[in-house]
C-alpha cells in the first residue's frame, strides 16, 4: 500500500511531529541501536575528505556534521522539515561547523539542484518515508557526478521489525512503510546505478536496516566512426 503523498509531507513540514521522536543518538531500545553503527559504515565506505556531498533527509544532522569533520569539501544538509533543519544548524555549530554546512528546506523527490554536481549522495532513514521512493531514487541520481556514489538505507520488512515499529507514536503508521531489501535494490538498478556493496545490519537471520551503495556509471566512451 502506498503512503499517502499529502499527509506524509504535511506531516514532517509540520512543527512538532517528528522532531518529537526523531533522535537516533538518544534512543535507548537495544534493537534501534544499530541505527548508529551506519554512521561508522558510511564514513568508512565514501572517505569524505576532498568530496562535495549531499545528506539529503539530514534529520538532526548527525551525517552532516561528521562528514564535515571528515574533511568534506563542502556539505549540503537538505530536510523537508524546517524544524529539523533548524536542530541540525543548531548541532553543526555545536560541532563548530555551523559555517561549514550549508542547510536547505528541500523535498527529495524533487530536488532543487543541477545535474551532475555531487560526488556523494546520501540519504539515510529517509526511504521509508518517501511516497514515491522511485522519483527520489532518480532524483538522487540526477545530482549525483558521474562516477560518484549514491549511498542509502531501508527497514527491513521482517515481521519481527514490523511488529517492533508499533510502539512508534500515534500517527506513525501513516508516514512509514518498510520496503523488501529486493524492491530497493530495483531503486537503484531502475535509477541505472551499479550496486557495489550491500550492508545488513543487525542478526543474520533477520536484519534491522539494509545499506546499499551504488555508484552511477561513467557515461560510455563515443567510438570515433
Amino acid at each position: 500500500m502506498k503512503l499517502d503523498e499529502s499527509y506524509v509531507k504535511k506531516y514532517f513540514k509540520s512543527k512538532g511531529n517528528v522532531s518529537k521522536w526523531w533522535d537516533p543518538e538518544s534512543i535507548t531500545l537495544n534493537w534501534f541501536k544499530t541505527l548508529l553503527s551506519d554512521q561508522e559504515n558510511i564514513l568508512r565506505e565514501i572517505s569524505p575528505k576532498g568530496r562535495i556531498i549531499l545528506d539529503a533527509g539530514t534529520g538532526r544532522g548527525r551525517f552532516a556534521s561528521n562528514f564535515t569533520l571528515a574533511g568534506a569539501k563542502r556539505v549540503i544538509a537538505l530536510d523537508l522539515s524546517e524544524e529539523m533543519i533548524k536542530i541540525a544548524r543548531e548541532k553543526a555549530e555545536n560541532f563548530g561547523m555551523g559555517n561549514k554546512v550549508e542547510f536547505v528546506q528541500g523535498d527529495i523527490e524533487n530536488l532543487n539542484f543541477k545535474n551532475e554536481i555531487f560526488d556523494v549522495t546520501c540519504c539515510m532513514e529517509s526511504f521509508v518515508h518517501l511516497p514515491n521512493p522511485q522519483i527520489a531514487m532518480n532524483e538522487l541520481a540526477r545530482v549525483t557526478k558521474p562516477g560518484g556514489l549514491i549511498i542509502s538505507n531501508v527497514t527491513s520488512n521482517k515481521i519481527l521489525w514490523r511488529v517492533r515499529y508499533r510502539y512508534f507514536p500515534k500517527g506513525f503508521e501513516g508516514i512509514w512503510k518498510a520496503m523488501p531489501e529486493r524492491k530497493f535494490r530495483t531503486l537503484f538498478r531502475n535509477a541505472n546505478l551499479k550496486i557495489v556493496k550491500v550492508i545488513r545490519q543487525g542478526p543474520m537471520y533477520s536484519p534491522v536496516f539494509i545499506i546499499v551503495i551504488g555508484v552511477k556509471p561513467e557515461p560510455e566512451s563515443v567510438q570515433s566512426q
